[in-house]
C-alpha cells in the first residue's frame, strides 16, 4: 500500500537529482513528453541520430523508446542506445503505440523484448 509520505519522498528525491532522460519517440509527442517531465522534476533531451545515441544514452538516467513514427534508421538508432542502456543498467520504457496495426512494429516491439532490458511496457489494453 502506497502511502502519502512514500509518494512525497519519491518526488522531492526526483527533483532534488533531476534524472536526464534520453526520449526516442514520435516527434509530435516531444513537446508534451519534455513538458511531462519538466513537471515531476526530470529534465528531456530527444536525439535520433545513429550519430549521437550512443553518448547521449551513455549519460542519460533513462531512456523512453517509442514505436510512434518506425523506420528502418530509426530502429538501428534505438537498438544501439538499448544496447548501451543494457550495458549501463538504464532503465527503459517501451512506448508500443499502435503494435497492433503492423507486423512491422509488432515484430519490432517483441525483437526489442526479446534481446534488451525493457523495465516498463506502456500501452493500451488494444495493444
Amino acid at each position: 500500500k502506497l502511502r502519502k509520505e512514500s509518494i512525497a519522498r519519491v518526488l522531492k528525491k526526483q527533483k532534488e537529482e533531476r534524472p536526464l532522460i534520453h526520449c526516442m519517440s514520435d516527434i509530435s509527442k516531444s513537446n508534451d513528453l519534455e513538458q511531462s517531465l519538466l513537471c515531476f522534476g526530470g529534465r528531456c533531451i530527444m536525439a535520433y541520430g545513429i550519430e549521437e545515441v550512443y553518448e547521449i544514452t551513455s549519460i542519460s538516467n533513462g531512456l523512453l523508446i517509442g514505436l510512434g513514427a518506425l523506420d528502418n534508421s530509426k530502429i538501428l538508432a534505438m537498438e544501439k542506445s538499448l544496447r548501451v542502456a543494457k550495458k549501463k543498467n538504464i532503465p527503459v520504457i517501451l512506448d508500443i503505440n499502435g503494435v497492433n496495426y503492423s507486423i512491422y512494429r509488432r515484430n519490432t516491439a517483441l525483437s526489442f523484448l526479446n534481446r534488451y532490458n525493457i523495465d516498463i511496457i506502456k500501452g493500451t489494453d488494444e495493444e
